[in-house]
């Protein structure tokens, strides 16, 4: 699976994800961000740990995840944003 396929394809269930929470009123939509934030700083520690080849394929992941966190967070942010005024 290509690096930025599996960027877009976090990026959908995360947005979707959060859209669902948004649509119940709840808060978790602006939480669901950060604590993957949060996964994909332990998955780098993590890929520290194994090493080799397996480590590295466990950064990207992780990095992947990091990226796909942060459009999520500027989406719904921007969104939050627009729907007040």
């Amino acid at each position: 699976m290509s690096y930025l396929l599996m960027t877009a394809i976090i990026t959908v269930i995360l947005i979707c994800a959060s859209l669902l929470f948004k649509i119940n009123k709840s808060q978790l939509q602006f939480i669901l961000s950060p604590i993957f934030m949060l996964l994909s700083f332990v998955l780098l520690l993590i890929s520290f740990l194994v090493g080799r080849w397996e480590g590295l394929g466990i950064g990207a992941i992780s990095f992947s995840v990091l990226i796909a966190s942060i459009i999520t967070s500027i989406v719904m942010g921007s969104s939050a944003f627009l729907t007040r005024k």
